[in-house]
């Protein structure tokens, strides 16, 4: 293992010296060959062999080159390395993109990578709200009218996105929500909400507001 590992890192400009694909410790290596010898795809690839659930990730990192010859929806790791997909074979999404298979955990890459396909990937109930609002608002900015909710909206977490990249919605979403944007600041200390109530620091909200949104 740790031969195989210190060829691909160490000697990989050597690749041709060493390799030996029955020899190459394919369980915990591929990975380290999709990284440090992309440029021998070619010569080393072997659909059978390569690990996919270990690598996946490493494969659309480090060769979205050759998305073509190695994609198979089957022994892809949706599981584990599906936000790779999205950010590094954004180019091929149509060709990869599968609702059914996609772990929507990793769904904010999609809307940081691929928002110009936003229309056919956006699912309201599966959409992972509450690490994603930030990319939301900030990279789907003019799909506004589509993605916003203001029950699912992490608003705690990306008051300041929303102002700084919706500022051309922002009668709409602050005069629907501002009572109870309102609300949630009052609350802020109390045992329910703690110091991380949905809008956990208002005056800096403010902030945001006069510089982010010319409305003082």
């Amino acid at each position: 293992m740790v031969r195989s590992r210190s060829l691909c890192i160490d000697h990989s400009d050597e690749f041709d010296k060493w390799w030996n694909e029955d020899l190459f410790d394919w369980e915990y290596s591929s990975n380290y060959l999709a990284q440090y010898c992309s440029r021998y795809f070619k010569t080393w690839w072997n659909s059978y062999l390569f690990e996919w659930e270990r690598a996946s990730g490493s494969l659309a990192q480090y060769c979205s080159e050759y998305f073509t010859e190695w994609w198979d929806a089957y022994l892809f790791s949706w599981e584990y390395s599906s936000d790779y997909l999205a950010k590094y074979c954004s180019d091929h999404f149509k060709d990869w993109w599968d609702p059914s298979n996609f772990n929507w955990l990793h769904s904010p890459a999609l809307a940081k990578y691929c928002a110009e396909h936003f229309k056919t990937w956006w699912s309201p109930k599966k959409y992972n709200w509450v690490h994603g609002s930030k990319v939301l608002a900030q990279y789907c900015s003019d799909q506004y009218d589509i993605w916003w909710d203001p029950i699912r909206f992490e608003i705690r977490a990306a008051y300041k996105e929303l102002f700084k990249y919706c500022t051309k919605v922002f009668p709409q979403w602050w005069e629907l929500d501002a009572m109870l944007m309102k609300q949630f600041a009052l609350r802020r200390d109390s045992e329910e909400y703690g110091d991380c109530g949905m809008f956990c620091n208002w005056v800096e909200a403010m902030k945001y507001l006069s510089l982010e949104c010319n409305y003082d």
